[in-house]
Order: C-alpha cells, then sequence, then structure tokens
C-alpha cells in the first residue's frame, strides 16, 4: 500500500483565541494529560478539533509545511541549480 501524499494527510486544526484563528495543533509534552496547544503560540485548546488535509493547509495559509521539491543536487534552491 502507497503511503499518503501530503494532500492527503490529516491534521489536527482548531480555533485558538489568542491567535484569532484556525491553527495547527501539536500534543503537549505529556499527550496523555495535556490538551493539545497551538504551533503558534503554545497555549492550550481544550476542544473543537477538527481534521484538514494538507490542500485545506495550503488554502489557510500554511504553504511551508510541504516546500516544493528540487532535483535533489546539493546546489538545488540555492539559485544555482541549472534545473530551477
Amino acid at each position: 500500500m502507497d503511503d499518503p501524499g501530503f494532500q492527503d494527510t490529516d491534521f489536527v486544526v482548531a480555533w485558538c483565541a489568542t491567535c484569532a484563528r484556525e491553527v495547527l495543533t501539536c500534543l503537549g509534552d505529556d499527550a496523555e494529560r495535556e490538551p493539545r496547544r497551538c504551533v503558534h503560540c503554545d497555549q492550550p485548546i481544550a476542544g473543537g478539533f477538527r481534521l484538514a488535509t494538507g490542500t485545506e493547509l495550503a488554502t489557510e495559509g500554511y504553504h511551508e509545511i510541504d516546500p516544493p521539491a528540487g532535483c535533489g543536487a546539493a546546489a538545488c534552491g540555492g539559485g544555482s541549480c541549472r534545473r530551477s
């Protein structure tokens, strides 16, 4: 079975009152006892979670999560790759 691509992978998002927007969330230090946290301000988020695909994240401004792929050469992306 093939691994799902970024576009098809689910990420947990929720509303962060501090950031006043829907954000990606991450697990707290102790995933058993701590709530998920905002990846931007680290504030605990108690609920309202939903799954979003990688495609949805890109439309919400999370473009750096799935950086463009280069050709694999060490210089790719540094301006000296002839393929870019």
